[in-house]
């Protein structure tokens, strides 16, 4: 094996390190500008995480405003109307009717009292039980689930329903013959 002059192993120790500190500062540059496009996603992904909370606040706050639930039904007030949400459509509520289906054990003497008491005008009834009224004092709209549930928190009510405009879905075909 011949031996190389000193000078070539110098000239190529210097060639392999300055390759090696190029590669490596092309390599930080590289390096450089890919952290610069992860700090920037960073960025991006926190602001849109910051978004989203903020629009689930905004959402949260707006549906304690309108938004109510009664007897198991969801209502909600939609262009300063409430409806009710029933099979995929909204129906409007009748804010100054309800109707009331009593105990069976309550006498019309009892009936006749808890009216007066909680300024409810009859409207009619039916065999059933079921009585329509008028609210007296309603005040304002929204005050409609109040009375409601301070009906039905009654021992006397078995059942009180807010009354909601319905919608004829079949177009009856009673022929006579």
């Amino acid at each position: 094996m011949t031996a190389l002059p000193i000078e070539y192993y110098s000239t190529f120790s210097f060639f392999v390190k300055r390759k090696t500190s190029e590669l490596s500062y092309v390599s930080n540059n590289k390096f450089d500008k890919l952290s610069f496009f992860r700090k920037i996603n960073f960025v991006k992904r926190l602001i849109n995480v910051f978004l989203l909370i903020c629009l689930l606040l905004t959402m949260v706050c707006c549906q304690r405003l309108s938004h109510q639930t009664f007897n198991g039904q969801q209502y909600f007030k939609i262009e300063n109307r409430w409806k009710v949400y029933y099979k995929g459509q909204y129906y409007n509520i009748e804010p100054n009717n309800i109707t009331i289906r009593y105990n069976l054990s309550v006498t019309s003497s009892q009936i006749i009292t808890f009216e007066s008491n909680n300024g409810l005008i009859r409207l009619r009834s039916n065999i059933l039980g079921y009585y329509d009224y008028q609210i007296a004092s309603l005040g304002s709209v929204d005050n409609i689930f109040n009375i409601a549930n301070n009906l039905q928190n009654s021992s006397l009510t078995d059942e009180v329903i807010i009354v909601t405009y319905g919608k004829l879905i079949t177009i009856p075909d009673d022929t006579q013959q």
